[in-house]
């Protein structure tokens, strides 16, 4: 072999050794970074946690399109003939005992004093039957998961679902249905739906899930709290798009992925 080719071979040698160190260091320093022990961090910050923490994903780009109604969609699932005062924010709905506000034609807040029938509501069973009943009547039940129920004095429910995206099961952020109820019907309603969702071309991803949650450390509502749950969801916050002067009239966007912590309390904070 001549002085030239081995010089060559040399060369390829060093740059294979060179790239083989790099490559070990590299993954030696990352194990150390994502091995960290995050309790004593967030304890030094009142914050304790007792809830596994997700791993990395990947998943779809979605782009979500909000619900927006109609005053003549709401008089059609929610009254007969109703009085209607309409402003650019929001529509008012009045007949009998029932009411409705609608604002931005996308959020629902619905109040009603349901008479005595021979149906009862008597167990958490009956309330989450009698709230889909209801959302499916008027065409309000698609992708919904029941998140929470919670009851009070043995005779009044809270019925709490939240909408998932059907393919992973990710709950989409802020779309939910909160169903009040006593014994004898429904006595609210709050609800705000997304009607469209599109995948997009490309991937978004959470790859260190563990130091994005160090994010919650300034974060005041989890002071002197416990972190119960932590996983991931699709969160549109209209707050993070460009030049918007009034958020509540964004209709449509695109979702990011975020850790979705539930507190002790019943807090729910998104980190994006």
């Amino acid at each position: 072999m001549d002085w030239k080719k081995a010089k060559t071979l040399m060369i390829y040698v060093f740059i294979f050794i060179d790239l083989f160190l790099l490559s070990f260091i590299y993954i030696r320093n990352k194990d150390r970074v994502d091995n960290f022990d995050i309790e004593p961090i967030l304890e030094n910050h009142d914050i304790k946690i007792d809830a596994e923490i997700p791993k990395s994903i990947t998943t779809d780009i979605l782009e979500l399109n909000y619900k927006v109604f109609t005053d003549d969609e709401i008089m059609y699932k929610f009254f007969d003939s109703p009085l209607v005062k309409s402003t650019p924010e929001s529509s008012t709905f009045k007949e009998g005992d029932k009411s409705l506000i609608l604002l931005n034609n996308k959020q629902i807040i619905y109040v009603d004093k349901p008479e005595k029938t021979d149906t009862k509501i008597e167990t958490q069973e009956d309330a989450v039957n009698f709230a889909l009943e209801f959302l499916k009547e008027r065409g309000l039940d698609f992708n919904l998961k029941v998140q929470r129920i919670s009851e009070a004095d043995g005779k009044l429910y809270t019925v709490e679902f939240e909408e998932v995206e059907p393919e992973s099961g990710l709950f989409l952020e802020d779309a939910f249905a909160i169903v009040y109820l006593n014994e004898n019907g429904i006595t609210g309603l709050k609800y705000q739906a997304f009607s469209g969702i599109n995948k997009l071309d490309g991937k978004i991803s959470i790859r260190d899930p563990k130091r994005k949650l160090l994010k919650i450390i300034r974060d005041p509502l989890a002071k002197g709290r416990t972190i119960v749950d932590v996983s991931v969801n699709y969160y549109f916050n209209p707050s993070n798009l460009p030049s918007v002067e009034n958020i509540d009239k964004i209709t449509s966007g695109l979702a990011n992925l975020a850790l979705r912590v539930t507190l002790d309390n019943g807090a729910i904070i998104q980190i994006d």
